[in-house]
């Protein structure tokens, strides 16, 4: 009887002191509403030089997971085009009437598309497709009439990919992503690298 006491009070504390579920073996995707940003580098590729100087990139995003795998977002970004005018209009050596803007900002206002293509359980490849509207500032001398400027808002078609870890702390996911700004108006063609974080509400 002592014995059977015994041996039941042993299983009792094996089972009491089994491992506790690891974290990562029970692991739950969060989707919902979530806020996102990111932080890198904008360059534009083409126009007078070829590429611009390295300059800031900064984009916030506000989204919601419509399923595991696909997201609907707003984002709004800030780049900045450094030395890289738009067309030798700018040049004032060339055109003397042109504007003579050769460094502007972007403010661009986007609604975008974001796939998830989950590697693992943590890991996932992110591409995404959007379009809205970039705001110009100063404006450039329009590439087809030297005694025009371009317009203030211009469409904007953005695509990108990003490379997305979830963390331990599972409303939060970290990564990097390439970010590129098409604004076939005016012809502006930039790349952004950043930095991302996520949190999932």
């Amino acid at each position: 009887m002592v014995i059977e006491l015994l041996t039941a009070v042993a299983l009792a504390a094996v089972a009491a002191q089994a491992p506790e579920d690891d974290t990562l073996a029970n692991f739950v995707l969060q989707r919902g509403l979530y806020v996102g940003a990111d932080f890198g580098t904008f360059v534009s590729l083409g126009n007078t030089n070829g590429i611009s100087n390295l300059q800031p990139y900064v984009a916030l995003h506000l989204g919601y997971d419509l399923s595991d795998n696909l997201s609907l977002q707003a984002s709004a970004s800030a780049a900045y085009v450094a030395e890289n005018p738009i067309s030798d209009f700018d040049d004032p050596a060339v055109t003397p009437a042109g504007a003579a803007v050769t460094s502007y900002d972007l403010l661009s206002l986007t609604g975008d598309l974001v796939y998830a293509l989950r590697v693992t359980q943590r890991f996932a490849i992110e591409p995404k497709v959007g379009a809205g509207f970039s705001r110009i500032n100063p404006l450039p001398t329009d590439p087809d009439d030297p005694t025009l400027t371009v317009p203030r808002m211009n469409l904007a078609l953005v695509g990108g990919l990003g490379l997305t870890y979830l963390t331990l702390l599972t409303d939060f996911s970290a990564g990097i992503a390439a970010t590129v700004l098409v604004l076939p108006g005016p012809g502006v063609v930039g790349l952004g690298t950043s930095f991302s974080v996520r949190y999932t509400f």
